[in-house]
């Protein structure tokens, strides 16, 4: 570069990092192409020299490559098969494509505490991640975005997280809405931050959770649902409203309550978590159920993770993203209805 032109100068001039100016000086990847132009175009308003420029906006970038680590639970065996997840996959998959990041997916299982030494650009980190994998890959110095549904943990990262102590209230309204007084919840301890919700938005309204209506299971498999539901009609005690965190727990009741004659919703209204639509049509939920969307969060995470490869000096971000109630379908517009 000539003497009286630095970088400095040349970041100042067209918006962006001095790093990111080094990048695209140096030919490393980690910027976008609209980046580039802008820094060229600041560099010529400059001065600089004119066949240099040239050279730099022949440049093809190296493509970049990234990881999707997706963290298993102890009783999960195949993550990457479960619906939120490939899908998942897949989108960022096709996302990534044209933007020329090269994607590969893999499971970790329960207790991996590090990394895989993969030679790749970044990490996405989904699932249920170990605070000892959290702190491995931030030694590890590369780039990482967090997805995840614990609303409060306290990691200083790139996030993109679900909303779960407003999940609990857009829960704890629905059911409130349908005339229920007595609310409890069916799930296993990664809803913990769901259920607190409810409780809180509960006490808003003058009204609380029975010791004996929180049934945590020590499993998120679906036959431990039934558990929990056996204990209320050993009492003969059932809520008039109840959440569980999703469908296959919800299936797994299901011949229960109608061996008992407990008819849903008319007996006993039922609330789950859902985590994708089914691409073939089957999408109608069999109760209210509150969704994260596979799509949506790829778009979100492609866009985050591409903007800490650009400005990686930039402090930590966390995005939170909300769900959305869809209800068994009885007439078109209750699909559209939201909380």
């Amino acid at each position: 570069m000539q003497k009286h032109i630095n970088m400095t100068d040349i970041a100042k001039r067209a918006g962006v990092t001095q790093a990111t100016v080094s990048r695209i000086i140096n030919r490393k990847p980690g910027f976008r192409k609209a980046t580039r132009d802008r820094v060229l175009a600041a560099m010529s308003s400059m001065g600089y020299q004119s066949h240099i420029l040239e050279q730099l906006r022949q440049i093809r970038r190296k493509t970049l490559r990234c990881t999707l680590l997706v963290c298993s639970l102890s009783e999960q065996k195949h993550s990457l098969q479960l619906p939120f997840f490939r899908g998942l996959a897949e989108a960022l998959q096709r996302l990534f494509q044209k933007h020329c990041v090269e994607m590969t997916a893999r499971e970790l299982p329960f207790g991996v505490l590090t990394p895989p030494d993969d030679d790749v650009d970044a990490y996405l980190l989904c699932g249920a991640p170990s605070g000892s994998l959290y702190r491995n890959l931030l030694s590890s110095k590369k780039p990482f975005l967090l997805i995840c549904d614990q609303e409060t943990r306290n990691w200083e990262c790139n996030q993109i997280l679900f909303s779960t102590l407003k999940t609990g209230v857009q829960i704890v309204d629905y059911l409130l809405k349908e005339n229920c007084r007595r609310i409890g919840y069916l799930v296993d301890r990664n809803c913990l931050e769901v259920c607190a919700g409810m409780e809180l938005q509960l006490q808003q309204n003058g009204l609380f959770i029975r010791r004996e209506d929180r049934k945590i299971l020590f499993s998120s498999d679906a036959d431990q649902a039934p558990i929990g539901l056996e204990e209320w009609l050993k009492e003969k005690s059932l809520p008039d409203g109840i959440f569980i965190n999703h469908v296959e727990s919800l299936r797994a009741i299901l011949p229960i309550l109608k061996q008992n004659r407990i008819r849903v919703p008319e007996d006993l209204k039922i609330v789950i978590l859902g985590t994708s639509v089914e691409k073939n049509g089957n999408d109608i939920p069999l109760v209210p159920t509150f969704y994260i969307f596979p799509e949506e969060t790829a778009v979100l995470a492609v866009r985050r993770l591409l903007e800490i490869l650009e400005h990686p000096e930039d402090p930590p971000c966390s995005i939170l993203l909300p769900r959305t109630l869809r209800l068994p379908v009885t007439n078109q517009t209750q699909t559209q209805r939201m909380i």
